[in-house]
């Protein structure tokens, strides 16, 4: 199973570069998304109070789009007496935000790229390798045959 999910991480990474794929859903307490961006992952986060916008609700839907490179699309955005800007960015790893306290909203989006997610897939899969090899050559040893 976490090998299934290393490659299907595998597969997104490289997929990235066409398309765009996008899951989100909203709810009384904004909107969340996780996408894939030409070699990024990015979760987008809006905390918000959504609670009279019920028409908005709605569970997880998919959406393809063209591919994009990911880059602070906040600043795109129209500012609000009382906004807080913060970035973050290190060897392709970023954290934006804009947060308004007085309205209570926050608006932020995380990217981290393919490879660093496709590492943590590809730990437990190879943990349990070495331990298969591990395992194989110490019954060797134990028979009597010699490691090569």
């Amino acid at each position: 199973m976490s090998f299934a999910l290393f490659l299907a991480v595998c597969v997104l990474w490289v997929r990235s570069y066409r398309v765009t794929d996008r899951v989100g859903w909203a709810g009384p307490g904004g909107w969340r998304a996780v996408s894939s961006a030409e070699g990024y992952v990015v979760l987008w986060v809006l905390v918000a109070n959504w609670s009279g916008e019920t028409a908005e609700f709605h569970g997880p839907r998919y959406q393809r789009d063209a591919p994009f490179a990911p880059s602070n699309w906040l600043l795109e955005m129209g500012g609000n007496r009382g906004d807080r800007d913060s970035t973050w960015e290190w060897r392709g790893f970023a954290w934006y935000q804009k947060r308004n306290r007085p309205r209570g909203t926050l608006h932020a989006i995380g990217v981290t790229p393919f490879w660093s997610v496709a590492l943590i897939t590809a730990a437990w899969p190879a943990a349990w390798a070495m331990m298969r090899v591990r395992s194989l050559c110490q019954r060797r040893q134990g028979r009597g045959f010699p490691l090569p």
